[in-house]
């Protein structure tokens, strides 16, 4: 089981100062040089330090073998930032093979002296699927999140309310949540207090772990979505399309969609193409329509083994990323507009046959409008006697008729079907 913790996704970023490439690189390689000087003499921190250009690559080329030599060199003096990095160089196998006893040791050392970082990864390495020494590892998070950890705060958040390795518990989710989302963090962890603030929007707009409230979930997306959260851009534009929690506006709900396509998200793709098909927000266009439904289709995926593929060119791919691939209804409906549409200058039976195949496929064949949308290609494609089959199948499973009889007899009688949108 891969467990998707904030830890995983917040990195170590080094601010530079804002000055021209030549004058930055003087800069960083006098800094190496005064540390080089220092180290030498055996101050701690300077090996630190040292270690760390090594590690990055700031001011001379990156080498995690030189940067573990100066790391050790600093760990075993006691320096505390010094055995979390060492710790976790082992954790990774960066400059030494990867060796957890060797990880836990070094990261044990860090954690006894309340370093947070230490007692974080700590953490993180007991929880491992590896290790999966879990109520070891939220004893650590708890400790270090009482100590300020936004890293931590936001880890024990994202098990209690995954119920990974301890009993789901969304009420304590929702508070460690709410807690990272409420304090000031470095820069360096902008991207996770946004996705915390994102998170806690979401508990109030699902009643997880509180009482349902879409005024302050639309609260928590706002100052999620403006720092860049592209889950908070998206159910934020969403309450406004609904007018939950705010008044419906439309023309929000467009810029903030638009700011989550922008990053490549395939849920607003999707509604940026019912909007357009709609005329809400925007002026109504059918083409434009399709072109953001087929942004988001394209990367349609299923689940088998608990494991996600997306259809390529080449078969089906692994994916991990779930924010980035495609949209099951945005396959189905630009399937139906392709197939279906009066328009000769929209309809496309090919492309409307590969939509919706897309759609029936990740479906296993159990949804009867997907099937109904199959049809209605087979048939723009002058494929009637599987039109005819695949309807059947389709009215077969179908609890509604919705048409299905209808358009069944049109395809006996070789007529595709025809829609004036």
């Amino acid at each position: 089981m891969k467990i998707s913790l904030i830890a995983a996704l917040l990195c170590v970023a080094a601010c530079s100062p804002a000055f021209p490439q030549s004058e930055h690189k003087e800069s960083l390689e006098k800094q190496f040089q005064e540390h080089k000087d220092q180290a030498d003499k055996g101050d701690a921190k300077a090996q630190y330090e040292l270690g760390m250009c090594y590690y990055n690559g700031l001011g001379m080329r990156q080498d995690y073998v030189e940067s573990v030599k100066w790391l050790r060199q600093a760990a075993e003096q006691g320096l505390a930032e010094a055995q979390q990095r060492l710790g976790m160089c082992y954790f990774y196998g960066k400059g030494v093979i990867q060796n957890d006893e060797q990880a836990e040791v070094w990261l044990h050392k860090a954690a006894d002296q309340n370093n947070v970082a230490g007692l974080d990864d700590l953490g993180w390495l007991y929880f491992n699927p590896r290790i999966k020494r879990y109520e070891e590892a939220m004893k650590l998070w708890l400790k270090s999140a009482n100590l300020g950890s936004f890293t931590a705060q936001c880890n024990l958040a994202n098990v209690y309310l995954g119920g990974h390795g301890v009993e789901y518990n969304a009420e304590e989710g929702l508070k460690w949540f709410q807690k990272a989302a409420e304090q000031e963090v470095q820069a360096k962890y902008a991207q996770g207090h946004s996705y915390a603030q994102y998170r806690v929007g979401l508990c109030y707009e699902k009643g997880e772990g509180t009482k349902r409230d879409y005024a302050e979930a639309a609260k928590w997306y706002q100052k999620g979505a403006e720092a860049g959260n592209v889950g908070a851009q998206h159910c934020l534009a969403l309450l406004f399309e609904n007018g939950l929690g705010v008044s419906r506006n439309y023309d929000e709900a467009v810029k903030w969609h638009l700011k989550a396509a922008e990053q490549s998200y395939t849920r607003s793709h999707e509604r940026m193409g019912y909007l357009y098909f709609k005329g809400f927000g925007v002026p109504k266009n059918v083409q434009k329509a399709t072109e953001w439904y087929e942004k988001a289709a394209k990367g349609l995926v299923i689940n088998q083994n608990g494991l996600n593929y997306v259809r390529q060119p080449e078969g089906w791919t692994r994916v991990e990323d779930m924010n980035k691939v495609g949209e099951l209804p945005a396959a189905g409906l630009l399937g139906w507009i392709l197939a279906t549409s009066s328009d000769d200058k929209i309809r496309d039976g090919k492309r409307a046959l590969y939509f919706s195949l897309k759609a029936v496929e990740a479906t296993g064949r159990k949804r009867s409008d997907y099937l109904d949308i199959l049809a209605a290609a087979y048939a723009e494609v002058g494929e009637f006697s599987k039109a005819v089959e695949v309807e059947k199948e389709a009215l077969a499973l179908a609890k509604i008729e919705e048409g299905y009889s209808k358009r069944l007899k049109s395809y006996e009688s070789k007529s595709p079907h025809r829609e004036t949108f």
